[in-house]
């Protein structure tokens, strides 16, 4: 499976979000049986959600792991959206 990294801003936080999908292919439905097939792909989620806070004493960007907070209030459907509908991942992949 493909995988991507999206920085999102969200309530002015910016959060890094994992993730890995599979591109789309549609089903093809005519012409002779043999050339037809059923639709597959488009499965997507998220890995990690990462929470940006600041710079480290080294001078690196650090991030917080907020994805298990995430996932226990059911809020990674939001940022499934989000994510989708900002990358077209059939002309990522």
């Amino acid at each position: 499976m493909p995988s991507g990294i999206r920085d999102i801003e969200i309530g002015g936080e910016t959060l890094r979000v994992s993730f890995t999908s599979t591109p789309y292919v549609p089903e093809k439905a005519y012409g002779p049986p043999e050339d037809c097939y059923p639709a597959e792909g488009g499965e997507f989620s998220i890995d990690k959600v990462e929470l940006l806070i600041g710079l480290g004493a080294d001078g690196k960007v650090q991030y917080r792991d907020v994805t298990d907070l995430l996932r226990a209030h059911d809020n990674l459907s939001l940022l499934e959206k989000e994510i989708l509908d900002s990358v077209d991942l059939d002309d990522e992949y």
